[in-house]
């Protein structure tokens, strides 16, 4: 993370790559939320209570925050009438949230990733939309529509849940959209 961050300080004209900025702003997210998730561990390990609070759903604006700051516009809304989510699922529903968003800052364009958080009856369902970054090359339909990797991380946390995934252009073929929905009534 440390590594990443000087790197990214290290460019020095705006001619270099934005795509290698936005990389790097992506492992520093990522190594800094790591480092977090080892000290509460750590904390937990040697008898810390006050540290046994995993992050969830009440902590998306702080991930938001930090993702701003790393340099990607980021817009939030909930819908629907939030109502109690089992911690397990919140964290899942956080790295989800965590994952989209390093997609979004690696294959988007850079502009704004919309994240809404939706709660129905028995579902509850987080959706990241965010313009598509790179062009197809001339004869190369299909080159949007490649899987990012971290779609795969992303559906197995989903599994565990019994969660759909579901991603890919949106209705306009400018927005790629990754929507997850976990179902809630087992809980």
């Amino acid at each position: 993370g440390v590594h990443a961050g000087a790197a990214r300080m290290r460019l020095k004209s705006a001619t270099e790559s934005r795509t290698v900025h936005e990389s790097l702003s992506a492992v520093e997210l990522s190594s800094r939320a790591a480092m977090s998730d080892l000290r509460r561990l750590l904390d937990v390990l040697h008898g810390d209570a006050s540290a046994v609070g995993q992050v969830g759903l009440g902590n998306i604006e702080e991930l938001l925050d930090g993702v701003r700051r790393a340099g990607l516009p980021t817009r939030f809304t909930s819908e629907g009438k939030a109502r109690p989510v089992p911690d397990s699922v919140q964290v899942a529903l956080y790295r989800i949230t965590q994952e989209m968003l390093t997609n979004a800052a690696r294959h988007g364009d850079g502009s704004t990733v919309d994240i809404v958080l939706s709660y129905g009856k028995a579902t509850v369902s987080v959706t990241a939309s965010n313009i598509i970054g790179r062009t197809a090359p001339a004869g190369d339909a299909d080159a949007p529509r490649t899987r990012p990797r971290g779609l795969a991380g992303i559906a197995k946390r989903a599994a565990l849940f019994g969660g759909i995934v579901t991603y890919g252009p949106g209705p306009d073929g400018h927005r790629w959209e990754t929507v997850v929905t976990l179902p809630l009534e087992d809980f």
